[in-house]
């Protein structure tokens, strides 16, 4: 009697938990606008990004020389991506519980700017973005970052403060402030310049206003801002 019982109630239980992993990951973010060389591939497959497709949680997205996108995800936050990078949602899990939350993110080459969300408010550890060099945790909610020509990480602080850190160890970075990651076994140096992305064609530039996720979960308008926030030659 008790063994089938049991085996019932593991039945359900493994039920229960595909069912919201499936659930969680099908709704990790919406792409908000996706123009020029776009891509996206889950497991062995990949599909142009279009503008309005979802994101899931393990899916690679690529642009190309001409290609950007901007996604939302489920938690209200936003993430940009510039020509010529490469971005994978490597965990994410929006749960409301921030011991069960998860933001992790990869930036394997190009560009990227970021407002946090909600995942980041309920418990800023849960939020991360890693590179080859460094990791970028928050203790606040907007930044921008990129690879340089030269093959270093720019990271800015573009709204309260984040955190930067390398296996030599980690700085803060206020409102304002940037830094640059040489490599994974060096600190990271504060200077003068903002995180540096080279744009194929600085004159076609993407705005879109972007919103805030205030800690009681009500949306806060931020001003529009454009790629220009990544400082151009």
């Amino acid at each position: 009697m008790f063994k089938a019982s049991h085996s019932i109630f593991s039945i359900l239980m493994v039920a229960v938990v595909t069912s919201y992993s499936s659930s969680a990951s099908a709704n990790a973010a919406t792409a908000q606008f996706s123009i020029g060389e776009v891509s996206l591939q889950r497991s062995a497959a990949s599909t142009p990004l279009t503008s309005g497709a979802r994101v899931e949680s393990g899916d690679l997205i690529t642009t190309g020389s001409t290609g950007r996108t901007q996604l939302r995800f489920t938690d209200g936050g936003m993430v940009s991506l510039q020509p010529n990078s490469q971005f994978k949602i490597t965990r994410y899990a929006d749960t409301g519980d921030g011991k069960q939350d998860s933001f992790l993110v990869d930036l394997a080459r190009g560009g990227m700017r970021a407002l946090t969300g909600l995942i980041g408010k309920r418990n800023r550890d849960n939020y991360k973005v890693t590179t080859n060099t460094a990791t970028i945790g928050i203790r606040g909610s907007g930044f921008a970052m990129a690879y340089n020509s030269d093959g270093t990480l720019g990271v800015t602080t573009e709204q309260d403060a984040i955190e930067v850190c390398t296996q030599a160890g980690c700085i803060g970075l206020n409102l304002g402030e940037s830094a640059v990651v040489s490599n994974a076994n060096s600190l990271p140096m504060r200077i003068r310049e903002r995180a540096y992305w080279n744009l194929p064609h600085p004159n076609r530039l993407i705005t879109s206003r972007n919103d805030d996720v205030s800690s009681n979960g009500s949306m806060r308008n931020l001003p529009s801002f454009s790629s220009q926030s990544i400082v151009l030659d």
